[in-house]
């Protein structure tokens, strides 16, 4: 095989798989996020009025899709998740296709009205066609095919906006698993049998009022205590707490202490306890501070993964570390 030959080769192989893959990435789109009884159109253009370039096509479709965004919106429904593919070639004169995932509340007939009318507003559009899907299979190798049509290198062969809330609940889940992984490991990796675990809680009549109290007072806790350790030990103890209140949980903090080189245990012990008591002002602070070692609150601490997880905000970071912890 000659070099030519053997480059036409490797071009039409890369060729096939990237059908293929767009085969594939097509398919897990229309499955996952439209269903049978969706709308679908196939959009043209007036044979005078074609556009020259892809690019001036692709503007006229996308131009059409924010139009009809606000149509839909405009009549109080919520606007569904669609995906359109732009296609033409020097043998496929220029079209469109556009998929809409039709909402519970929404009436078929309304939305094909819409679709049409707001091509058809397009001084150069010529006819639309709407149709209800039937099989996802065969809308899945139609789009697909279309897609293809025209391909050019290092653009993507079709446009999808969706608001998908199942999609975004699996996405935020994965995050949220990644993110209790990430605090565990930290856990397990770094602090020894020799750390210290506190747990502080407040009195009722004495409990802050928001999140934002809460974590001034652990860390203005934590503060005078590196301040005591430095003067006393030249350094300063590695941290890692979780403070954390909501409706269902009273404010809460639980901090773990590791104890680096000669730092004593039970001097932490002693000054987190005098500390504490200077926030609470209570002379029996038996219900309100537990410090034990790490050793014999292992279990507890795989707790404070999770317990920081599921009471605060999803969007916040739920523990903070010094610096001389490492992830």
């Amino acid at each position: 095989m000659s070099e030519k030959e053997h480059d036409n080769q490797s071009a039409s192989n890369q060729e096939q798989l990237y059908q293929r893959r767009l085969e594939r990435q097509v398919k897990n789109l229309i499955f996952r996020r439209f269903e049978k009884g969706d709308i679908y159109a196939v959009l043209d253009y007036a044979p005078q009025d074609q556009p020259k370039t892809y690019e001036e096509h692709l503007h006229n479709v996308s131009l059409y899709a924010k139009r009809l965004r606000r149509a839909i919106e405009g009549r109080g429904l919520k606007f569904p998740d669609y995906a359109y593919t732009a296609y033409m070639d020097e043998k496929t004169p220029p079209q469109a296709m556009l998929i809409l995932h039709i909402p519970p509340e929404a009436e078929h007939e309304d939305i094909e009205h819409i679709i049409k009318e707001k091509w058809l507003m397009l001084p150069c559009a010529r006819s639309v066609s709407v149709a209800i899907a039937e099989e996802l299979e065969e809308l899945s190798e139609r789009f697909s095919k279309l897609a293809r049509i025209g391909k050019t290198t290092g653009k993507k062969k079709y446009i999808c906006a969706v608001r998908h809330k199942l999609e975004r609940l699996e996405y935020e889940q994965k995050n949220h698993i990644q993110r209790i992984k990430q605090f565990r490991k930290i856990v397990h990796s770094i602090f020894t049998p020799n750390d210290v675990y506190a747990v502080m809680s407040y009195p009722p009549e004495r409990a802050p009022e928001d999140q934002e109290t809460l974590e001034h007072e652990i860390i203005k806790v934590i503060r005078n205590l590196k301040d005591r350790c430095k003067r006393k030990y030249g350094k300063a103890p590695g941290y890692i707490y979780s403070a954390y209140m909501d409706e269902r949980t009273p404010p809460q903090a639980e901090i773990l202490f590791h104890c680096i080189d000669d730092i004593s245990p039970d001097y932490i012990r002693k000054t987190t306890a005098e500390l504490w008591h200077d926030v609470i002002n209570l002379d029996d602070m038996s219900d309100y501070l537990t410090i034990t070692s790490y050793a014999s609150a292992q279990s507890q601490a795989e707790e404070m993964v999770n317990r920081a997880y599921n009471s605060m905000d999803k969007h916040k970071q739920r523990y903070k570390r010094s610096r001389n912890i490492k992830r």
